[in-house]
C-alpha cells in the first residue's frame, strides 16, 4: 500500500470515528435529558436510546433535545415538572427521533412536555401518540387552520352584540363550529384532491368530522292528503366540516 492509499484510509477513519463520536454524543445528551424528565436512571435511558436509535441520524437528536430544552424554557418548567411515565415518554421520545419533518418533530415535542405540564395534568392521551403517527406535514397544516377558522368563529360568536342581545346557548367553543373547507384550500393553497385526502385521514382518527345537518320537514300525502312529520338528515361530506372535541383537545395539547 502506497503512502497516499494509507492517508487516504487515514482520514476516511478518522471521519468515520468523528462520526461516530456525535451520534453517541448526540444520543447520550438526548438520554440524559430524558432522564430527568422521565426520573429513570441515565444508564437505563441509554441502555434504551442506543439500542432502539443506534441507527438514527443524530442531527435529529440533537434538535429534538433542543427544542425540548427551549419549549420546556418558554414555558418555564425547568423546576416544576412533574415526571412522565415511561410508557407514554418513552414511546414519544423514540418517535420524535425518528420523524424528518421538523413540524411533526414538533408536535412530538409539545406533546412529551404537555405531559410533564403541571396545569395540563389529565389532559394528555396516550391516544394522542397514534394520532401523530399517522399524519403527514400537510394534515397537520390542515388540522391547525381549521381550528384557526373555528376559533375565530368562536371569538366572533362570543363577541357582545352592540344591541345588547345576548349569544343564544351559551358560550360558543371552537369544536363543533360549522367550518367550509374553501377557505381552508384557499388559505394553503392546495389543490382539492389532496385537501380531501388529508380531510379523510383527519376523519379516520377522528379530529375532524364532517357537517351533518338535521332539518323538519312536513308532507303530505298524495292521495289522501295527510301530512307526515319526518326528519332530513344531510351529511356535507368534505366540503363542510367541524373539528371533533377529540380534535380540539389534540391541537390544545400538540399544536
Amino acid at each position: 500500500m502506497d503512502n497516499e492509499t494509507i492517508r487516504e484510509v487515514s482520514k476516511a477513519t478518522q471521519e468515520v470515528a468523528k462520526t461516530t463520536k456525535a451520534g453517541i454524543d448526540a444520543t447520550t445528551g438526548l438520554a440524559r435529558f430524558a432522564a430527568g424528565l422521565v426520573r429513570e436512571s441515565l444508564d437505563a435511558l441509554f441502555g434504551i436510546f442506543s439500542d432502539r436509535l443506534r441507527y438514527v441520524r443524530w442531527e435529529r437528536q440533537i434538535r429534538l433535545r433542543e427544542r425540548m430544552e427551549q419549549v420546556m424554557a418558554e414555558r418555564n418548567l425547568q423546576n416544576r415538572f412533574e415526571p412522565v411515565a415511561p410508557k407514554l415518554a418513552l414511546p414519544i421520545l423514540e418517535n420524535a427521533s425518528l420523524e424528518e419533518d421538523d413540524s411533526l418533530q414538533d408536535l412530538w415535542v409539545n406533546l412529551l412536555i404537555a405531559a410533564a405540564d403541571p396545569e395540563k395534568k389529565g389532559k394528555v392521551r396516550a391516544a394522542f401518540i397514534d394520532v401523530i403517527k399517522q399524519l403527514e406535514p400537510v394534515d397537520a397544516k390542515v388540522l391547525h387552520w381549521i381550528y384557526e377558522i373555528s376559533c375565530k368563529h368562536a371569538d366572533e360568536f362570543n363577541t357582545p352584540r352592540n344591541d345588547g342581545v345576548e349569544t343564544y346557548g351559551g358560550p360558543a367553543t371552537p369544536d363543533g363550529i360549522r367550518i367550509d373547507t374553501s377557505d381552508v384550500q384557499e388559505h394553503l393553497g392546495i389543490s382539492e384532491q389532496p385537501l380531501h385526502i388529508s380531510l379523510d385521514n383527519l376523519m379516520r382518527v377522528r379530529c375532524v368530522a364532517s357537517y351533518v345537518e338535521e332539518e323538519d320537514v312536513d308532507t303530505k300525502a298524495q292521495f289522501s292528503g295527510d301530512s307526515t312529520h319526518t326528519t332530513v338528515t344531510r351529511d356535507y361530506g368534505y366540503s363542510e366540516v367541524v373539528l371533533t372535541p377529540f380534535g380540539l383537545a389534540f391541537v390544545e395539547t400538540c399544536m
